[in-house]
């Protein structure tokens, strides 16, 4: 005669369907709790600005970094946990291409044919559209030339000889360009100084205190922008 196993009360699982719902009891393994993982994003400086926005992240458990030389914002998520499963979201700032290839403070040393190339399939650099036509015009009427001026100084015990070389040249002084400096900026005017190099044969190069200038200002403003934008209010902001 069989006898029913009698499960021990400590064991036992009480079931109480609600009315009217169904109920679904599952035999075996329980399929595995997936762990929800972090994301890594590289954009650019407005990023961690546009992450914020539109997911729900505790800001009290996020901090910001930011370093100014590098140009980059780094917003972490859910500090508490590992980094496999917080989000780190980075912004950097990056200089726009087109305003790198002109090279200017770069040492970058144009021909005369390579200059008037480059400055003809570049319209829509200049602020002033005929200012381009007078400096192709002066390209092609290019003509140098090189005064140098020699000072003997005798000091006791050693002859010095000092050179003063000047470049006079047909081309203008300067000109003025417009375009952004950094992907995703505004465009920025300023002006560029054009200096003929006559070592071997003539050569042209730029140069522009005022750009100089302008990135390092502009590159502090751009990241200034994001991290006091109302979104980022009262979270942990961190500067190197």
């Amino acid at each position: 005669m069989s006898q029913e196993h009698e499960i021990p009360e400590a064991e036992r699982i009480v079931i109480r369907p609600l009315a009217g719902q169904e109920t679904i009891i599952r035999h075996g393994e329980a399929a595995r709790a997936i762990e929800p993982v972090g994301v890594s994003i590289d954009g650019n400086i407005n990023a961690p600005l546009a992450f914020a926005k539109v997911r729900t992240i505790i800001k009290e458990e996020c901090f910001i970094h930011v370093d100014e030389v590098a140009g980059t914002i780094i917003l972490r998520t859910d500090e508490h946990t590992t980094d496999k499963n917080g989000h780190r979201i980075t912004g950097a700032v990056s200089l726009n291409k087109e305003m790198v290839a002109w090279g200017i403070n770069a040492e970058k040393f144009y021909g005369i044919r390579d200059f008037i190339k480059h400055v003809k399939y570049r319209k829509s650099h200049f602020e002033y559209s005929d200012v381009q036509k007078t400096l192709l015009a002066a390209c092609a009427k290019f003509s140098a030339t090189l005064n140098a001026n020699a000072e003997d100084a005798t000091s006791k015990n050693k002859e010095r000889k000092s050179f003063d070389k000047m470049v006079t040249h047909s081309l203008l002084e300067s000109f003025c360009l417009k375009m952004p400096l950094y992907n995703g900026d505004a465009p920025q005017t300023f002006d560029v100084e054009i200096l003929v190099d006559m070592r071997s044969e003539p050569s042209v190069y730029l140069e522009s205190v005022e750009l100089s200038e302008l990135i390092e200002s502009r590159r502090k403003e751009m990241i200034e922008a994001v991290i006091t934008d109302p979104v980022f209010a009262g979270f942990t902001i961190i500067k190197k």
